[in-house]
């Protein structure tokens, strides 16, 4: 089940009312179908694949992240197969409503913009856009 804003805004107004009470930082930790505030650091293993934990100070700043791949780790992204032209149509389509990413979890979302799901058309067009533009 894909994480929603619903479960964003639950647990951030949670996350926010933890830290001031506590007077500590407080990790913001995405799971499978959300999201979950907790004073403890995560293991980058239990995160979902693509995602970022971030710790919050008691001023709501992040002082620190925690990427779902190890550090050192190599991730493969196959190119995509999806040509330049048809991604900006794509593109175009999605930044006017008529077709959304497929959010099963590897899409970006509010805390993970660098993410990308080689399923979802969106992101293939954004791989597609970005190749063509580091080339």
């Amino acid at each position: 089940m894909p994480r929603h804003e619903l479960a964003l805004a639950a647990t951030w107004r949670n996350l926010k009312w933890a830290v001031q009470f506590h007077k500590r930082p407080f990790w913001l930790v995405p799971t499978e179908d959300g999201y979950e505030a907790s004073p403890w650091k995560p293991d980058p293993a239990c995160l979902p694949h693509g995602t970022t934990a971030k710790l919050y100070d008691q001023e709501l700043t992040v002082i620190d992240s925690m990427d779902s791949t190890n550090p050192g780790e190599t991730v493969v992204v196959e190119e995509s197969t999806v040509e330049f032209e048809p991604a900006i149509d794509i593109l175009r389509r999605a930044a006017t409503g008529e077709i959304v990413h497929l959010n099963q979890g590897l899409c970006p979302d509010r805390l993970d913009h660098h993410s990308r799901d080689p399923v979802c058309d969106v992101c293939k067009a954004i791989i597609a856009v970005d190749l063509r533009h580091t080339s």
